[in-house]
């Protein structure tokens, strides 16, 4: 290949670009969100058959072409680095502050009911099925007997949660926790009798 032939002529190159088609099919028909990790799991198989061709190019070309692959595979994955890391560090924020809020009202509760309890933002994960286990292990001073997760949200825009966390009282449940995220705030509602 080295006699200036195409490397797009190149047998091994077509039959890497097909074999990642076929291997895009079956994640197409899942309607793949590449803006969050979320389900960037379906596109391991495909990226393999992308990552052979960026390596037969790399083996096959002058050093002038491998410095430029060399030189795009790096920004790109220095780029996704960054956006990933600000995801998961956003995602950070939430749990902390949301922790953080319940921990002043220990005590044993019948209920703790979550309201608007926060799941991911962009794949970055927050409360998704482990909201129990984090106020058991972070928070142990709070005991309930039953965990009532009356609605669930996605974070859509990258809005810190606020750390003054707005408390209020309520007489009709006697033994409940009740927390609500709205969309930069989480109002933490606690027995009149607290």
């Amino acid at each position: 290949w080295r006699n200036r032939k195409s490397i797009l002529a190149s047998p091994v190159i077509v039959w890497l670009i097909g074999a990642f088609l076929i291997a895009l099919l079956p994640v197409a028909m899942l309607a793949v969100n590449t803006h969050t990790s979320e389900s960037e799991r379906f596109l391991y198989l495909p990226a393999v058959f992308l990552c052979l061709v960026a390596g037969f190019v790399l083996v096959t070309q002058s050093s002038r072409i491998k410095t430029i692959v060399l030189l795009l595979y790096v920004t790109g994955a220095l780029l996704a680095y960054n956006q990933s890391s600000r995801v998961y560090h956003l995602a950070s924020q939430w749990n902390r502050a949301t922790i953080q809020a319940i921990q002043p009202h220990a005590g044993q509760y019948s209920q703790l009911i979550a309201e608007g309890l926060p799941q991911h933002y962009k794949g970055g994960y927050m409360f998704r099925l482990g909201f129990a286990d984090a106020v058991q292990w972070l928070a142990p001073q709070i005991k309930f007997d039953t965990l009532v997760i009356a609605s669930t949200q996605i974070i859509e825009h990258a809005i810190p949660l606020k750390t003054d966390t707005e408390i209020t009282q309520h007489a009709t449940l006697p033994d409940v926790l009740h927390l609500r995220w709205t969309d930069s705030t989480i109002v933490v509602s606690v027995p009149a009798k607290y």
